[in-house]
């Protein structure tokens, strides 16, 4: 495929998927390309680094068809790390596959669109739950660092005083 300027970035794409910004080419004409493009976003994905996978989860090719939605959505699971919900990269990717999940929420129920859904619902609610548990942590700490600031302050208080 020769290469032409992406629309959206202006940058040259020699492929379905720009390789700096993530949107398609030109939309898909069949099921088929439409996968090709998700392999190919994915394979561009996987060779950056977490600062622009950031942005290409963000703002890059999300596919319309179930099949490839699904897919999409499992990447990102995989990308969901409940023991570092602060990460960019984890909650992008969590953002994501909340995006995936109301798409699959509108097209026609199938029973594989319902596992899915129910799926992505499981790790949409645990990460909620593991980044409550690290701010509830953060929060906790803050505290005792200000209490202890005040018994600092009190005691040179009193010693001065």
């Amino acid at each position: 495929m020769s290469a032409t300027t992406c629309q959206r970035c202006g940058a040259g794409v020699r492929g379905l998927v720009c390789e700096y910004c993530g949107v398609l080419h030109h939309a898909p004409t069949s099921t088929a390309e439409e996968k090709e493009a998700w392999i190919e976003f994915l394979g561009i994905l996987q060779t950056k680094e977490p600062e622009t996978q950031i942005i290409l989860l963000q703002n890059g090719f999300l596919p319309d068809s179930l099949p490839t939605l699904i897919d999409a959505g499992l990447h990102c699971m995989g990308l969901v790390d409940l023991s570092d919900t602060a990460d960019p990269l984890v909650q992008t990717a969590h953002q994501r596959l909340q995006a995936i999940m109301a798409k699959l929420k509108i097209l026609p129920a199938t029973p594989e669109s319902e596992r899915a859904v129910a799926q992505f619902e499981e790790t949409i609610a645990a990460y909620r739950h593991a980044d409550r548990r690290f701010n509830r942590f953060l929060l906790g700490g803050l505290v005792a660092l200000l209490g202890l600031c005040a018994a600092l302050v009190g005691g040179l208080v009193l010693w001065l005083g």
